[in-house]
């Protein structure tokens, strides 16, 4: 095996790893915030914590703030695979909950 045949080699078992990786980050965090009621009161909190569907660059810097909160909650959504319609239903449903429990005081 020459040199570009073993870096080729080299490039696709790490290329795997990271796939693997990947899939147990998703199945994690799915099992997190998804799998159980306490889980999804974390998220549907985060959502409001982050003003997740607030507007955004007021420019003051609670609002950069807020869009680092934001990023992360996106990355969560991506992750769990909620980056869809159905997984969009499911967020303004979090979040229509989050804003309830926020309005009846716990």
């Amino acid at each position: 095996m020459d040199f570009f045949e073993q870096l080729d080699f080299a490039q696709q078992q790490e290329a795997q790893t990271q796939e693997v990786d990947l899939a147990r980050m998703r199945e994690d965090w799915s099992l997190v915030f998804f799998g159980s009621e306490p889980g999804r009161r974390v998220f549907s909190d985060m959502l409001m914590l982050s003003d997740y569907f607030g507007s955004r660059f007021t420019g003051n810097s609670k609002q950069f703030f807020l869009e680092g909160t934001r990023y992360f909650v996106s990355q969560i959504i991506k992750f769990c695979g909620l980056d869809t319609l159905d997984g969009l239903h499911r967020i303004l449903s979090m979040q229509a909950q989050a804003q309830r429990r926020e309005n009846h005081g716990g």
